[in-house]
């Protein structure tokens, strides 16, 4: 795929949310089969149908990049969600879950550095994988931490919920969606004033 520069700057923002990878269903009961390698094609399907929907707009300056927000399907030993009130039909052992869903990530993030010259990786939390996801990004900012197009929060220690950046001049907001949507005004009036007054637009990404 040939992204040529137009000299248009933009950049691409892909929030990943509720993939629950490892999740199991039959369709027997939910009319949908499904397991971890037919997931992980799925996404990289999704990716690809992005990338060819943004080659008339040519080359992009960054690329955002969710990790969490309930990627995984579940959070613990148990199977169940971060809170652990909900069970959840999942791969049987959470290690093959946490180990094969951040090694995804790790192949979909060296896969779309052929097209973005700059990665921006934000935390975003998720009431199925709220641990594991940190954990996930913890392990992808170690991996990455040598590498000047991969760029995280880890050295500033911003491990919050809701999770601000600054394009152009657009403020970015990323959550999960569990805050009503009438409250998020004042939430980022509160949480991020100083870019609001830097910026003219607020994108706000949720999920959920």
């Amino acid at each position: 795929l040939d992204l040529p520069d137009t000299g248009n700057p933009y950049s691409v923002i892909a929030s990943i949310q509720d993939f629950h990878f490892g999740r199991l269903a039959s369709s027997m009961e939910v009319n949908d089969d499904t397991d971890m390698d037919i997931q992980e094609k799925d996404l990289f399907d999704a990716v690809n149908r992005i990338l060819f929907r943004i080659k008339g707009f040519g080359k992009p300056e960054a690329l955002y990049l969710t990790v969490g927000a309930d990627f995984l399907n579940s959070d613990n030993p148990q199977i169940k969600t971060s809170l652990g009130l909900t069970p959840q039909d999942s791969y049987p052992s959470h290690t093959v879950l946490q180990v094969r869903g951040t090694l995804l990530y790790i192949k979909l993030i060296d896969f779309l550095r052929q097209f973005f010259p700059k990665i921006f990786i934000i935390k975003c939390d998720g009431n199925h994988d709220k641990v594991a996801s940190l954990s996930m990004y913890l392990f992808i900012c170690a991996f990455y931490r040598n590498c000047s197009d991969i760029i995280t929060n880890f050295e500033d220690k911003n491990f919050r919920s809701r999770q601000y950046r600054k394009y152009g001049n657009s403020l970015l907001m990323f959550d999960h969606g569990e805050v009503p949507i009438k409250d998020i005004p004042g939430i980022i009036l509160t949480e991020a004033r100083e870019l609001v007054g830097m910026t003219n637009n607020i994108i706000y990404h949720s999920g959920h």
